[in-house]
């Protein structure tokens, strides 16, 4: 972006606030985004198997307690 684009842009009162104008910076650069999807990816990939052992291990234990008060009843 040139001075006279930023001088003509503050003319017109179209000003943005310093991460704003980080994020429409990051956002025209293909390779951060291509990046922060990589990395997003990851950090989910590294958070779904917590919560499917999570409710796995729930599951389980539901199961057992289950089975127990059915054994009780007999």
């Amino acid at each position: 972006m040139g001075k006279k684009h930023l001088i003509a842009a503050e003319a017109e009162g179209d000003q943005r606030s310093l991460w704003g104008e980080a994020w429409r910076r990051f956002k025209k650069n293909r390779l951060a985004m291509i990046g922060m999807y990589f990395i997003l990816a990851l950090v989910i990939l590294e958070i779904a198997p917590l919560l499917i052992a999570a409710a796995h291990s729930q599951l389980i234990f539901l199961h057992y307690v289950v089975k127990q008060e059915l054994r009780g009843r007999r």
